[in-house]
């Protein structure tokens, strides 16, 4: 009677394949979940707003952010020019400040009720 020869080790076609995506996706899926950052720290200037506001973009050359006021309530702000802020961006009572060189100064940017009255 002839002898037939079993292997020990079984595998489905395409059994490689499979055991290859088992091992690179958990991979990939860690490599992810490291890259990602939380949304208000993506692609945002530095300053000492990030300590007292949440959510930041920037929306072309704008800065927007909601800070809090002293009174601890949110305050939805911008920034524009910011790429031209010299020095520290802060949260002063819930409106974005950052020193501009002389000619650039933009106008203010204020919460809707909340501009001073006019000159005059």
């Amino acid at each position: 009677m002839p002898r037939i020869a079993f292997s020990r080790r079984r595998t489905l076609p395409g059994g490689n394949i499979v055991k290859m995506i088992g091992v690179l996706l958990p991979g990939l899926l860690l490599v992810g979940l490291c890259a990602m950052q939380p949304a208000s720290a993506q692609d945002v200037p530095p300053g000492t707003y990030l300590r007292s506001c949440g959510h930041a973009y920037l929306q072309g050359g704008t800065l927007i952010a909601a800070c809090l006021r002293t009174d601890g309530s949110a305050q939805p702000t911008a920034l524009p020019a910011v790429q031209y802020c010299l020095g520290d961006i802060g949260n002063m009572n819930g409106a974005l400040t950052c020193n501009f060189p002389g000619a650039l100064t933009p106008p203010p940017h204020y919460a809707p009720g909340n501009a001073p009255p006019p000159d005059g």
